[in-house]
């Protein structure tokens, strides 16, 4: 009977402190961040076809080498590989936070022979073998929420470990179409600066021939030579460039630069359209704001685990099993036992350790929500600045177009007035020369106008939809 009221008390106990419960610290609540309605450089749609939702953002350009790259980049990338293996330990630690919900049940068989003290009451010095079978379990009341608060903390903060991986990916796949573009516009370029050697190399030979015919003096030849070895020079640091940034892809493919060889392909048209967002739309699509957003939301539960410090905890605690001194009787039903209650831990004094870690709570709190307001101005920014480049990038580009058309006009004049011997050699190079700048600044800016769409697309969180 005593055995009896005895469990039903402690049940009573338990219910009644499961009942009364509750979960300290603030709820968390996303915070409302005040964004522009638009941006200045918005781009304007001419095309509703065009304004499709890409997840796989890169296939927008078109380009079969482009979306195979990347492919195997989010392969074989060991910084992205990392990544994924710190989003697996951040959802252990998850889990293990979790675990705080459940009972913990332990085994711990022993066997030990001892001496009994021979001047304590009751005891005789002998000597015996103690063998225990026990099963112990405890089981921690939640009764303040700390347990609750810290399962919320882990989980938010194995959520912003994968918006983390995001980032990494969403910046892995940009910085390798960037990085693919600037080597196509490289293509462009030393295609022309080719081109423009192997003119002058026949001009060299023309100019020799003329010289030996005594139509024209050294001069225009020795002109010719010097801009024929200083085009021959730009030609060696433009390849330079170019298996610099080979190399570059690779390292981002996770291979050896002796591994990768890209065929040339010069850069052509014009890149695509990339739809208008409205600011409000980074707060979900961009990673790297909803990392920052997802650790707010785990230093918030960390305010409620550092109130629950100052309450007390109550752990309900058990055993049952066997204990005998001859191992043959050990699982007998004479030597079975077991015990029940509770433990309980109140912070009397803690030489101000708990009003400090809530303070710390508190203030690291703080920290993150300005990181947060930060990285969504700092978005914004972003974002402008790539608009700008799109837009004037363009600008820019047209005008060039023009240059270039007027440009190659000027030097197929200069030639015909030298063949007719109207202006010197060297008016004929300054012609050349400008020409074969504004073909450079052409290709150059076309290479800049994929970069800035690229640029766009990450500022924008890689595609025009939430992740």
């Amino acid at each position: 009977m005593k055995r009896l009221l005895s469990a039903k008390l402690i049940t009573g106990i338990i219910t009644a402190l499961l009942i009364s419960s509750c979960t300290l610290g603030p709820d968390y609540v996303k915070p409302e961040i005040a964004t522009p309605e638009g941006f200045k450089y918005e781009q304007k749609a001419t095309d509703t076809a065009q304004q499709l939702l890409y997840e796989s953002w890169w296939e927008i350009f078109n380009d079969d080498l482009l979306n195979q790259l990347i492919l195997e980049a989010g392969q074989g990338n060991y910084e992205l590989i990392a990544a994924v293996a710190r989003v697996e330990q951040a959802r252990a630690v998850a889990r293990m936070s979790r675990s705080g919900f459940f009972p913990s049940i332990i085994n711990e068989p022993s066997a030990q022979r001892r001496k009994q003290s021979e001047t304590r009451a009751g005891y005789d010095g002998s000597t015996g073998a103690v063998y225990n079978f026990p099963i112990n379990v405890g089981y921690e009341l939640d009764l303040f929420g700390g347990i609750r608060r810290g399962y919320e903390a882990g989980k938010a903060e194995a959520e912003a470990v994968e918006e983390d991986y995001n980032t990494i990916r969403l910046i892995l796949e940009t910085d390798l179409a960037v990085n693919y573009f600037a080597l196509r516009s490289l293509d462009e370029e030393i295609r022309i600066v080719s081109r423009i050697y192997d003119l002058r190399q026949e001009q060299l030979e023309l100019l020799k021939s003329r010289l030996q015919f005594g139509v024209i003096s050294q001069l225009p030849v020795s002109q010719a030579i010097a801009e024929l070895n200083s085009t021959h020079a730009l030609l060696f640091s433009l390849q330079r460039e170019h298996a610099k940034i080979q190399n570059a892809i690779a390292v981002l493919l996770g291979k050896a630069p002796s591994d990768l060889n890209i065929a040339p392909k010069p850069l052509a048209g014009d890149p695509p359209y990339i739809p208008s967002v409205v600011p409000s739309s980074l707060l979900t699509a961009r990673p790297d704001i909803k990392r920052v957003e997802r650790q707010l939301a785990a230093e918030n539960a960390r305010i409620g685990v550092a109130e629950a410090s100052f309450f007390p905890r109550v752990i309900i605690s058990g055993d049952a099993g066997f204990s005998t001194s001859h191992i043959g009787s050990l699982f007998d039903s004479r030597s079975f036992t077991w015990g029940i209650g509770p433990n309980i831990r109140l912070p009397l004094f803690e030489g101000g350790r708990n009003s400090a870690n809530l303070e710390r709570a508190k203030a690291r709190y703080a920290e993150v929500y300005a990181n947060y307001c930060q990285s969504v101005i700092r978005a914004i920014g972003e974002v402008e600045d790539a608009l700008v480049s799109v837009d004037l990038f363009k600008k820019q580009a047209d005008a060039n177009q023009l240059a270039v058309q007027a440009s190659t006009r000027a030097h197929e004049i200069s030639k015909k007035q030298f063949d007719g011997g109207l202006i010197n050699y060297l008016s004929v190079l300054d012609a050349e020369r400008t020409m074969l700048n504004n073909l450079r600044l052409n290709s150059q800016l076309r290479g800049q106008r994929f970069i800035s769409a690229v640029n766009l697309i990450k500022s924008i969180g890689g595609s025009w939809q939430a992740r």
